[in-house]
């Protein structure tokens, strides 16, 4: 495992002894905390969860240290639907590289109008996100994910760019506790493999499905011809197609078809 150098000017004074802590409790019930405590030598948050995700199977929550309201917004209910047109989540699935993004990194340009932010996101009553998404094993793969609330200032380039420079180390850190056959198990824990999505879109075509996914990430027609290459009046037929065969008239009746679940 790669370990920061304590004589390096941009390494947290703290941070060797955090480390140690932290490997020396990998496996055992003190790790998270310890975990936590690490991550407090780079940067402020008002909470930590760790999320292991399968395919398109419903996710679950390794680890939060988030207070019971909080978590029943960020766990529960985000496993029961949202999870589904999450930036991060779509970010994994469309191959972006492992590293520490900001959801603002991710999101597609009007996140703030999306759907994901109206209907889940902004009832989160979280300012920012900047998640950890780990290098994917197969079609699993885990994130850890640090929130601030509604008095927090929003997470800055320079804070991102200091957990990017420990990337190696947390994710290997993440990866030895909580991954391998935490990940394998989930089925027993999470939902069936037929997922909320695939069961949805299981009776359009290729190309339907491709244009509702990125409807559901927020993206304007325009942005969706430029993005598979096709005329804007193209994706406008695939759309009138695929919305009849779901019985939906809008892209707010599209979402409530996802989050039905909610």
């Amino acid at each position: 495992m790669p370990v920061a150098d304590p004589n390096d000017r941009n390494t947290p004074p703290g941070w060797t002894a955090a480390l140690a802590t932290a490997i020396l409790t990998l496996g055992s019930d003190a790790f998270p905390q310890a975990l936590r405590q690490l991550l407090d030598q780079l940067v402020a948050s008002d909470g930590i969860i760790v999320t292991a995700y399968r395919g398109l199977e419903r996710p679950q929550a390794l680890y939060h240290d988030l207070p019971p309201d909080s978590a029943l917004m960020a766990t529960l209910t985000y496993e029961s639907g949202p999870y589904l047109i999450d930036p991060f989540f779509l970010a994994v699935r469309n191959g972006v590289s492992p590293g520490a993004y900001r959801i603002g990194d991710v999101a597609p340009k009007g996140f703030h109008r999306s759907p994901y932010f109206e209907t889940y996101y902004r009832r989160t009553l979280a300012v920012d996100e900047l998640c950890l998404l780990l290098e994917p094993e197969g079609e699993s793969w885990l994130t850890l994910s640090l929130g601030r609330g509604p008095e927090d200032r929003p997470f800055s380039g320079t804070e991102r760019d200091r957990v990017r420079s420990q990337f190696p180390v947390l994710s290997a850190l993440v990866h030895h506790h909580f991954g391998g056959g935490r990940i394998t198990q989930m089925g027993e824990a999470g939902s069936s493999p037929a997922s909320q999505e695939a069961e949805m879109l299981k009776g359009l075509s290729p190309r339907e499905r491709d244009i509702i996914r990125l409807i559901l990430d927020g993206r304007s027609t325009r942005g969706i011809a430029a993005m598979l290459g096709l005329a804007e009046g193209t994706v406008k037929v695939h759309r009138r197609h695929a919305y009849a065969k779901l019985d939906v008239a809008t892209r707010g009746e599209l979402f409530a078809r996802v989050m039905k679940r909610v």
